[in-house]
Formats: C-alpha cells, structure tokens, sequence
C-alpha cells in the first residue's frame, strides 16, 4: 500500500470544504486527490507531463493492453469527490483549492 500521501491528506481534510461531509467527513491517504496533490509537490516534471494517471489495475491493463478503460473501483475513489460536488450542487472549488491552487 502506498502511503506517502499522508501529508496531503491532513492539508485537504484540514481545508475543511463542504465536500468532505459527503466522504465521511475526510478523505483517506489512498483516495486518489491525495495521491495527485503528492505527485504535483513531489514530481513537478511528471506531474506537468502526466498525460494520463492510473491506479496499479489500471496502469496493468493499459500496459497489456493500450485501453485507457478504467477499473471500477478506481474510477470510484478518483470521481467520488467529483460525483459528491454534483449530486449536491456544489461548487468545485474543493479540487481547485487543492491540486490546481497549491504551489509546489
């Protein structure tokens, strides 16, 4: 399992958005905006060159494949923040405040 995202966890569930109500009140350091916002800090080159980001099921299949076709379970854990923002007509400025917002 990888971890490294428990710092951005904390910041994102520190921000205290609206949106964290509808994920139990705070996001895990395995959901996938944790994971982006550490790879955007920590591999600024890869994260500006970054074309596509996959989960390990999904990164699997790609390779053996060339699908871009998506887990359903990884599809879950990177839209649910998204799905959550639209089902109760918020604004998304959460995901703005934390991967287009932070300087690295």
């Amino acid at each position: 399992m990888d971890h490294r995202a428990h710092e951005e966890a904390d910041f994102i569930n520190s921000i205290g958005h609206d949106v964290l109500q509808y994920v139990g009140g705070k996001v895990s350091l395995e959901m996938q905006t944790p994971k982006m916002l550490w790879l955007k800090k920590n591999l600024p080159v890869a994260w500006n060159s970054a074309a596509l980001l996959f989960d390990l099921p999904d990164f699997l299949t790609w390779k053996a494949t060339e699908s871009e076709s998506r887990y359903e379970s990884s599809m879950l854990k990177f839209f649910l923040l998204f799905l959550v923002c639209e089902k109760a007509e918020l604004n998304p400025s959460f995901l703005f405040q934390i991967i287009v917002f932070v300087s690295v």
